[in-house]
């Protein structure tokens, strides 16, 4: 099984057991695109912030470390990522500015499968 695989696996176990609101924003705030240098106000839900970990294996260990890590100490795990994803911005990762910043989603993001659980079939990813 591939990380991908087991990411995957992770989520949606994590999902139904947790049930965090997956609406919930890790970003609501003015961010400076590092590309652009022009600072948007960005919006980035929980659903998709969980993306991020579709992108490396190094990157789904830091989401599902930051958000066992919320759990774990009563906190959102919105904080965490949120830390995470500033992060990876300051350093320039071309792949997770392009999520926050509205560009497509990576190309290597979680595979097309039908909707099995209720947050697929209400849209969400």
């Amino acid at each position: 099984m591939g990380y991908k695989e087991s990411f995957d696996q992770w989520k949606e176990f994590y999902i139904a057991d947790y049930k965090p609101n997956l609406t919930e924003n890790v970003i609501e705030e003015p961010v400076e695109n590092p590309i652009t240098h022009k600072t948007e106000f960005v919006k980035f839900t929980l659903m998709k912030a969980m993306e991020i970990g579709y992108i490396s294996e190094y990157l789904a260990d830091r989401v599902r470390t930051a958000m066992m890590k919320a759990n774990l100490t009563g906190e959102s795990p919105a904080a965490g990522l949120h830390d995470l994803i500033i992060q990876e911005i300051e350093l320039r990762d071309r792949t997770i500015i392009d999520m926050v910043f509205g560009k497509n989603a990576p190309a290597h993001a979680a595979p097309e499968k039908a909707p099995d659980t209720w947050w697929a079939e209400e849209g969400m990813k």
